[in-house]
């Protein structure tokens, strides 16, 4: 039971790559940043939120947790009068169930980080299960 993420897959349907958890055996990817010095790039990637089979969850929370947390931000791709609301860090999602929805993740970097690759955040996903 639970909440998971996934790339490559269609809104609505129930498709779609799974993220890793930890293993770094299907990590979220933000190719090509690679900024000089005094320059700072961003990218962001369009993946998808899914509960397990037939489960419901209801005020589902996703956050990027980590070291360099700040780097990452969370938007909704359906927009806030279907019940989906973003703040700082932070992405309050009504309800999610067994089918994709999508979602938004934007990294940053700067010609003067040193963590990178950054392999310390990670998406994480909580909220109550009907």
């Amino acid at each position: 039971m639970g909440l998971h993420f996934y790339v490559g897959g269609t809104t609505g349907a129930q498709n779609g790559t799974l993220l890793s958890d930890g293993d770094m055996t299907n990590p979220l990817i933000f190719d090509g940043m690679y900024p000089a010095a005094g320059v700072t790039v961003s990218k962001s990637r369009s993946i998808h939120i899914r509960a397990d089979t037939g489960e419901t969850w209801h005020w589902v929370q996703v956050q990027v947790r980590g070291a360099y947390s700040a780097n990452y931000g969370l938007t909704s791709n359906v927009g806030a009068n279907d019940g989906y609301h973003s703040s700082i860090g932070c992405l309050l999602l009504a309800t999610v169930t067994d089918v994709n929805q999508p979602i938004t993740v934007s990294g940053s970097c700067s010609g003067s980080d040193t963590n990178s690759p950054d392999v310390t955040s990670k998406l994480v996903a909580w909220g109550w299960k009907v």
